[in-house]
């Protein structure tokens, strides 16, 4: 039997935005998600996402285990901020920009948001994505 996630529903008016703010969706919802579920997928050219802070963390599976982020086909991700437990995946021409101090060796980052939270994830990247580190002072 495969893995699901359970159902999540986020309200109108956050969806009419072309931000998708995830402190405000984590006031309006709570992601639980079974073995082998992804934290949060952004998926899809105009799709563009600004991450402020929150828990993302991967489920764990018998076989593998779940990515915090898994981006795609065009879409962008900013990260200001936040908690990442699992991989992070992007591809198709996705994007992942990184704000605070951080360091890149191979697929591995580390370092700090520039709210003094901690990096240290492993990020996949296949068919022309970007990943973008961008300095910022604390």
């Amino acid at each position: 039997m495969r893995p699901v996630a359970s159902e999540v529903s986020v309200p109108n008016e956050i969806l009419k935005q072309n931000v998708f703010n995830c402190s405000q969706v984590r006031k309006s919802i709570l992601f639980t998600f079974l073995s082998s579920g992804n934290a949060l997928h952004i998926n899809g050219f105009g799709t563009y996402a600004i991450i402020n802070g929150g828990n993302f963390l991967g489920g764990t599976g018998t076989i593998y285990d779940g990515i915090s982020l898994y981006v795609l086909n065009s879409a962008e991700v900013h990260i200001r901020a936040g908690t990442f437990g699992g991989e992070m995946k992007v591809e198709r021409r996705g994007r992942i920009v990184f704000y605070g101090c951080f360091r890149k060796e191979n697929t591995h980052i580390t370092g700090v948001f520039e709210d003094g939270s901690e990096l240290d994830v492993i990020v996949r990247s296949y068919y022309g994505d970007k990943v973008v580190l961008v300095p910022v002072s604390g």
